[in-house]
């Protein structure tokens, strides 16, 4: 007669109860995924058209280069943050900056929300180089 041991007859992998649990909590994840991801993605396309327009600063003035963000804006369809939210600071090395910092709430089912907050500065190139 063969022995099956101490405890082979109670392991017999995930229950009705863990199975759920697993099953509960990818989909949780991936929701969190689904929702944050363009957010990131968007956030993405912000620094870069902050970085293309702080690279080709020539000292232009706040609201020119203002213009030029909304014309970055608008091609890449960046909606979280919009060009006046973007502040222009001096920096303490008597530079410039633009400087950003705001929050993106994002619905992810029932009465929960995720919220993401962005906040930083991209110095701005003052075509002194």
């Amino acid at each position: 007669m063969r022995s099956r041991g101490l405890h082979g007859r109670h392991q017999q992998g995930l229950g009705l109860w863990g199975w759920i649990v697993v099953l509960g909590l990818i989909a949780f994840f991936a929701t969190v995924g689904i929702k944050t991801v363009p957010v990131y993605l968007s956030h993405g396309q912000m620094l870069k058209a902050l970085h293309g327009v702080a690279d080709q600063s020539n000292g232009e003035s706040v609201p020119q280069m203002r213009g030029f963000l909304q014309r970055r804006w608008d091609i890449d369809y960046i909606s979280q943050v919009e060009p006046k939210d973007i502040k222009v600071i001096r920096t303490k090395s008597g530079g410039r900056a633009f400087a950003y910092d705001y929050y993106v709430e994002e619905h992810l089912f029932y009465n929960v929300y995720i919220t993401l907050y962005f906040k930083g500065e991209v110095m701005i190139d003052n075509g002194d180089s």
